[in-house]
């Protein structure tokens, strides 16, 4: 019986008439097959080329009326037949149009092709005003926009006032289909050209974010590249950041910072986002939720200028002190180049007018001065403010310094508690070190086990008193922030408690020891080893086989191996799931070395250490271990082996 294959190998062999043909035969017995959808699309879609290269109208109207009642799916798979009904869409016109706007459109499309967007404008613009209630006509006119915007954005010098008189005629367009990859599209130039733009976020209020598509979420990744780029929604997000910055309207920052917090759990991987939303916040007033969302900024990013800054603008005047602080610490942060800091400057220096700091405040302002006359930069009026404090009696009567290190210093530790602010106090340990080499700073690896698995956090060793001389394995108390994608460890102190506490124990049993290599190796479940060097734990080189131990370890991820870091012997037993005891007959077949205990693999050395025979009654401790062959299916398969044997006495 023919199906969706056939159509698509008629076609490959040139005959797209008689795959159109099976395309409709088939259709009426599955129409819900998206594959036979696709290949009837496709097939309608070479029967349009065919009738527009005759330029017969009247065959293109029928195949896209066809066309149009095909339920072609919104997946990823069916992008492309979409985008081909869509230009279809364009360049045939509807029968209720007339033989002139077929021309307009078909002379737009000539002249588009060609790469005179213009003359297409020209085109379409008139079709529109003489055919304003054809949805045919506004379609084609919104898509020659979506191509000349494309074009726009594309160059070096982007024109932003001809970008926003387009986005606007787009706009006032009626008949345009939303949701809709064109509506899409021209979200997307709007992003690509959000600097040249003073109106992207009442844009993007009447675009509408409900129309985003399930496309929209969907990050972009090339065939064949290792790489992946921002989705529609993440564009639309860092642009409504940038805009903000020219944005003077309450209420559309209101909306924006809705919008951000509305989308931040979708991508979680794009750390900054919380900092924008935070920074909206803040432009808000709602400055409570804005240092929630700065403060993991903050501890994640502590040697970072802005990221005080960020902080200092959730603190008001009731929190003079802690605004101090932050924007103390942010002067204490290196930076790339000394006018980063200018605003910082400026801040200061009114915060410590108000606390009448003159000989501090004067220092700041002159700072911001020199800074922004050297650089020559505007806007006007914050120079100004900077010169109406030069020019006040205060200033001219106050101490002239040459730093104001002391102050950053004096006032800086504040911030340390705010760090901390809402973050329980958790156990942890010294896991391992690194000492400093090839000009970088030594590293401490602290542990915690927040859902019983070790978590290991890498921290710099000068930052943290308390690990100055830290042995692996010792107990200290952490505060962590685990909010984004890797926990910070904000504050840390040794703590009473035995080594390796906090680790969780596991029980396994010893399988081999290797004196020769001196090592011992300790199942811990199925498929699941770790070893054991005697050069670190001595006493396991005389470990008995099949004995008990709780264990202590730690995953190395990277090696995908177990690493133990303390053991003990232990009457508890292994779990029953990798571990158990055996009795009964033992079956040894003639001419082969090995034998089973009911389903207990008993391997030929053992044999020969107990001197059994076929028939022997035995028991023992077995494990349960993978199998090297995998079944006829490729699947992996599990058997149980004997660690230990002994003879029974009949």
């Amino acid at each position: 019986m023919s199906d969706s294959r056939d159509v698509f190998q008629l076609r490959r062999e040139g005959q797209p008439q008689a795959a159109l043909d099976l395309a409709r035969e088939l259709f009426p017995q599955t129409p819900d097959d998206a594959w036979l959808i696709r290949a009837y699309g496709w097939s309608l879609h070479d029967g349009l080329k065919a009738a527009q290269q005759v330029n017969d109208m009247a065959e293109m109207q029928r195949l896209l009326a066809e066309f149009e009642r095909l339920d072609v799916g919104d997946g990823e798979d069916d992008d492309s037949l979409r985008g081909a009904r869509e230009t279809w869409r364009t360049r045939v016109a509807p029968a209720d149009g007339g033989p002139a706007l077929a021309v307009l459109t078909q002379q737009a499309r000539v002249a588009s092709d060609a790469g005179n967007r213009q003359e297409a404008l020209r085109l379409l613009r008139e079709a529109m005003r003489r055919f304003p209630g054809l949805p045919q006509a506004a379609t084609s006119l919104a898509w020659e926009i979506e191509r000349v915007l494309k074009d726009l954005v594309s160059q070096e010098h982007v024109d932003g006032q001809v970008v926003r008189s387009l986005l606007q005629e787009y706009a006032r367009l009626p008949h345009n289909e939303k949701p809709s990859l064109l509506h899409s599209l021209m979200l997307k130039h709007a992003t690509q050209a959000v600097e040249h733009l003073k109106t992207f976020i009442p844009f993007l209020r009447w675009w509408d974010p409900t129309n985003f598509r399930s496309e929209d979420f969907q990050r972009f990744a090339p065939a064949g590249s290792d790489r992946s780029y921002d989705s529609l929604v993440e564009r639309a997000i860092k642009a409504v950041h940038k805009a903000a910055k020219a944005e003077h309207d309450a209420e559309n920052i209101q909306w924006a910072a809705q919008f951000v917090g509305e989308h931040l759990a979708r991508f979680p991987e794009q750390e900054w986002f919380e900092y924008y939303y935070g920074q909206l916040l803040v432009r808000s007033g709602d400055i409570t939720r804005a240092r929630e969302s700065i403060l993991p900024i903050v501890r994640r990013k502590q040697g970072e200028f802005w990221a005080w800054d960020s902080l200092a603008s959730t603190f008001g005047a009731e929190d003079g002190d802690k605004k101090l602080a932050c924007l103390c610490r942010s002067l204490l942060c290196r930076t790339k180049e000394e006018s980063f800091l200018v605003n910082v400057h400026t801040e200061l220096g009114g915060l410590l007018v108000e606390s009448q700091l003159y000989a501090e405040a004067r220092f700041e302002i002159g700072k911001a001065v020199a800074i922004r006359e050297e650089k020559g930069w505007k806007p006007a009026d914050e120079m100004q403010r900077l010169h109406d404090w030069q020019a006040a009696n205060w200033y001219q009567s106050a101490a002239v310094l040459e730093s104001n290190e002391a102050l950053y210093r004096m006032h800086a530790p504040i911030v340390e508690t705010l760090l901390c602010e809402g973050l329980p106090v958790v156990p942890g340990v010294v896991v391992h070190n690194l000492p400093p080499r090839d000009g970088k700073a030594a590293l401490t690896f602290v542990g915690y086990a927040p859902a019983g698995a070790l978590v290991e956090v890498g921290v710099k060793t000068e930052r943290f008193q308390d690990l100055d001389g830290a042995d692996e394995g010792q107990p200290v108390s952490l505060q962590v922030d685990d909010s984004g994608s890797r926990p910070v460890i904000v504050s840390l102190e040794r703590r009473d408690g035995s080594p390796w506490d906090v680790v969780p124990t596991q029980i396994g049993v010893v399988e081999h020891v290797n004196a020769e290599k001196g090592v011992t190796a300790v199942v811990l479940g199925r498929d699941e080893c770790c070893l054991l060097h005697h050069d670190r734990f001595p006493e396991m080189a005389s470990a008995e086989i099949g004995a008990s131990v709780a264990v202590k370890v730690r995953r190395e991820e990277k090696r995908g191996i177990l690493r133990a870091l303390a053991w003990e012997t232990t009457d508890m037993q292994p779990s029953t799931s990798f571990c158990k005891c055996f009795e009964g007959s033992i079956e040894v077949r003639e001419g082969r070395p090995f034998g089973f205990v009911d389903d207990v693999f008993v391997s030929p050395k053992l044999i020969d250490q107990v001197g059994l025979a076929d028939a022997d009654r035995a028991r023992g401790l077995a494990v349960l271990e993978l199998k090297k062959k995998r079944d006829r299916f490729g699947r992996s398969q599990c058997g149980w082996r004997a660690l230990a044997v002994e003879r029974v006495a009949p």
